[in-house]
C-alpha cells in the first residue's frame, strides 16, 4: 500500500518552484520515508546526459577522488542518462560488479551495497540520476522500483514549473559543521558535514579553492583576520561572519575564539590561539516549512494553505493558487490553528519556521 503522507510530502517539495540544487537535499531526505535506504545521491547531467554535478548525502573525500577515475566497473552514466530505463537500471547487478575496482573504492566506502535508480527526464532532455543505497544484502524489489517510477512526475516538476521568488527568503537548517584552524588560516581539522558545505559553496565560484588543502578558501580567512584584529579590543564579544550565495542555497560562516585560546598580547597567528569557524547553510523558507510538516498532523490540504500563508500569500491569492473557496479557506484555517493549537498566524509562522534537520 502506497505511504500517502510520503508522497504527499514529496510532492510538495517538489512543486515549490525551488531550484533543483536549493530543494534536493530535502527530497532526498524524504525519500527514507517512501523507500528504506542508507543514503541517497542525485547526478545532475546535461541533456545529453553528461554529469556536471552531484549532491550526496554521505560525504568521503576518499569517494569524492575516486569518482574523478575512470575506474573498472564504472557505468556509464551518460549512456543511462540518454537511453536507460526510467527506473531500475543498477536494480539487478552482475556478481562481477562486487568484485570490481569501482565497487571496491567507491560503493565500499559508501557502505553502498544494493542500488536503485531513476532517470529525470523532461521535455528539454535529461536533468538527471536519482540513486538510491542501500547498505544491507537486501535488494530493492520491484514493488520499490515501481513506488519510486511513481514519483517521477513529481520530481519533473521541479524544472518544469514557473520559479517561485518567494524562494529569495531563507531560512537555517538545524544541520551545520564547524572548522577549526589557527590565526593564520591553517585548518587543522573540520568536521564531515563542514567539508560537504564546503564543497558546496565553492560552487559557481562563490568561494575560493584554497591552493592547499591545510588552507582556508581566501573569503574565509578575512572573518580571521578579522577576529583577529579585535581580539585586543573585544576578544570574546565579536564574532565575525560571512554570508554567500549560490544554487544550493545561503551559507552562513562565523568565527570566534575556543575558550581558553585567548591571548591579546600573543603575536598575530600564534599557533596556540585556535579559532572556530561554524557553517550553516540556510534553504528557501518554503523547503523549510515543507520539511516541518513532515510529521505534522496537518492534511494534504491544509499543509498547501499553511504553507501559502507563511511564504506571505494573501488569503485572495491562496483561494486563487488553490481553486477553492473562501468559505472552504476559512475552514481550513480553523481546523490548521486547531491541530497546531495556536490562534494566530504570527504562532503559524513561527512554529512552522523552526530550524529543521539535514
Amino acid at each position: 500500500m502506497k505511504n500517502t503522507k510520503a508522497l504527499s510530502h514529496i510532492r510538495q517539495l517538489c512543486n515549490l518552484g525551488v531550484e533543483s540544487h536549493s530543494v534536493m537535499p530535502a527530497v532526498m531526505q524524504a525519500l527514507h520515508t517512501l523507500i528504506p535506504s542508507s543514503h541517497n545521491v542525485f547526478i545532475w547531467t546535461t541533456p545529453q546526459g553528461q554529469p556536471v554535478d552531484r549532491y550526496c548525502e554521505v560525504y568521503s573525500p576518499v569517494v569524492q577522488l575516486a569518482y574523478a577515475q575512470n575506474l573498472a566497473g564504472m557505468p556509464d552514466l551518460a549512456a543511462l542518462a540518454r537511453d536507460g530505463k526510467p527506473v531500475g537500471n543498477m536494480q539487478h547487478r552482475a556478481p562481477e560488479f562486487y568484485a570490481s575496482p569501482y565497487y571496491n573504492e567507491v560503493h565500499r566506502p559508501m557502505r553502498a551495497r544494493r542500488s536503485l535508480d531513476a532517470v529525470v527526464r523532461t521535455a528539454s532532455g535529461t536533468q538527471g540520476v536519482l540513486v538510491l543505497h542501500r547498505d544491507s544484502d537486501v535488494a530493492f524489489t520491484d514493488a520499490e522500483a515501481q513506488e519510486l517510477e511513481g514519483i517521477l512526475p513529481y520530481l519533473r516538476n521541479i524544472w518544469t514549473l514557473p520559479s517561485n521568488h518567494s524562494s529569495d527568503v531563507f531560512a537555517e537548517t538545524a544541520g551545520h559543521g564547524t572548522i577549526i584552524c589557527d590565526g593564520m588560516g591553517r585548518v587543522h581539522c573540520r568536521s564531515t558535514s563542514a567539508s560537504q558545505m564546503l564543497l558546496m559553496a565553492q560552487t559557481q565560484g562563490v568561494l575560493s579553492k584554497p591552493t592547499a588543502p591545510a588552507d582556508l578558501p581566501i573569503e574565509l580567512m578575512t572573518i580571521v583576520h578579522r577576529l583577529v584584529e579585535l581580539r585586543a579590543s573585544d576578544p570574546l564579544g565579536s564574532i565575525p561572519a560571512l554570508q554567500v550565495r549560490n544554487r544550493w542555497g545561503q551559507f552562513v560562516f562565523r568565527a570566534m575564539w575556543l575558550d581558553g585560546m585567548v591571548d591579546s598580547a600573543a603575536p598575530y597567528g600564534a599557533s596556540d590561539a585556535l579559532v572556530s569557524i561554524s557553517v550553516w547553510r540556510q534553504e528557501p523558507l518554503a523547503v523549510s516549512v515543507v520539511r516541518g510538516f513532515q510529521d505534522s498532523p496537518l492534511s494534504p490540504k491544509q499543509r498547501d494553505v499553511a504553507l501559502r500563508l507563511v511564504v506571505g500569500r494573501s488569503a485572495e491569492e491562496i483561494v486563487t493558487e488553490l481553486s477553492i473557496s473562501a468559505t472552504t479557506y476559512k475552514d481550513h484555517l480553523r481546523k490548521i490553528y486547531e491541530k497546531l493549537g495556536i490562534s494566530k498566524r504570527a504562532d503559524l509562522i513561527r512554529q512552522l519556521t523552526q530550524p529543521a534537520l539535514v
